[in-house]
């Protein structure tokens, strides 16, 4: 099972702490700056459309 979740900078961070664990964010499909910044983390990126 994969596990997702909405990207935030909070997220983010969390991430990069290793506090949490994540496969993938999702974004909405309207910001391509957050797509990018998702991107920055190496993960898988589930675009909401």
């Amino acid at each position: 099972m994969k596990i997702a979740v909405n990207y935030s900078n909070e997220a983010k961070q969390l991430v990069k702490d290793s506090v949490i664990d994540i496969d993938m964010f999702k974004c909405p499909d309207f910001s391509k700056e957050i797509i990018q910044q998702a991107r920055e983390q190496n993960l898988v990126i589930f675009i909401l459309i």
